[in-house]
């Protein structure tokens, strides 16, 4: 008995000393993201200011560059106070006089919302002046999806919805679908690279797929260049990026590379 117990304590005795030894880690506990009092209140008394001057370039102008300037240097914006925007200039879009300078604004107010909003309300926001009538604005939004911003599954669908239904072409919607969802949109754009006939589209195709920044994606575009033509300024080439070209390179062999060094000669 005494035995077994000396054995024992001997036992646990190693076992922390081996602890020790190492180098111990203790599970962490992931805070959530605390917004700066300075972040909250400036929005507050940005929009306030953008609600009495909602003519004024300058109001909106200023809280899109803090917003961006905020997102370049990491500074965290939690969901509630982009949702908190959003509703807010949604309001002041609809209200602002037609002015010559009102056009600026409104484009403000949609890149703001798209860009760095993905609450229902920017979604909605963005999908309807997609499939409203006026063109400049239909633009603007389709730029405005990001990533960081109005992006999801659910907008991929309704993406592909609305050209299904011509409100919207392929080609204008490419890069919306990858910043919307860059998983399903590439075997898209693998799809339209394979099979397009226009020039004009193969080019911008082959950029969006470049995006991903992938070298091993861009086989389908050096296979398929030799047969276009340059029509305006949309030259074939143009569809590969020189840099990936070049990574790309630096692992391709037999005639692969010979293709690739082919294309690169033509840039």
């Amino acid at each position: 008995m005494k035995k077994t117990l000396i054995l024992t304590v001997i036992v646990l005795l190693i076992g922390m000393s081996e602890c020790k030894s190492h180098d111990f880690v203790a599970p962490t506990r992931i805070e959530k993201p605390v917004e700066s009092k300075m972040v909250t209140e400036y929005v507050k008394d940005q929009l306030r200011y953008v609600e009495e001057n909602k003519n004024d370039i300058q109001s909106i102008e200023k809280l899109y560059h803090s917003i961006n300037h905020w997102w370049n240097l990491g500074v965290y914006v939690s969901s509630e106070t982009t949702r908190t925007i959003t509703r807010a200039l949604i309001k002041v879009f609809y209200n602002i006089e037609n002015l010559p300078k009102s056009e600026a604004n409104k484009n403000y107010i949609i890149n703001i919302i798209g860009r760095y909003d993905n609450s229902l309300e920017a979604k909605g926001f963005i999908l309807k002046l997609i499939t409203g009538r006026k063109e400049k604005y239909k633009e603007e939004a389709l730029r405005s999806i990001s990533q960081h911003g109005v992006h999801g599954e659910d907008v991929y669908y309704k993406l592909k919805d609305f050209i299904k239904k011509g409100i919207i072409t392929r080609t204008e919607t490419m890069t919306a679908l990858r910043r919307a969802n860059p998983e399903k949109a590439l075997k898209d754009l693998q799809e339209i690279a394979a099979t397009t006939k226009d020039v004009k589209e193969f080019v911008w195709v082959g950029q969006t797929i470049c995006d991903y920044h992938n070298p091993e994606l861009i086989d389908i575009l050096l296979m398929r260049i030799g047969e276009f033509k340059r029509s305006g300024d949309f030259e074939p080439t143009l569809a590969i990026d020189h840099k990936l070209l070049d990574k790309y390179i630096q692992n391709a062999k037999g005639n692969k590379l010979k293709m690739a060094l082919l294309v690169k000669e033509m840039h």
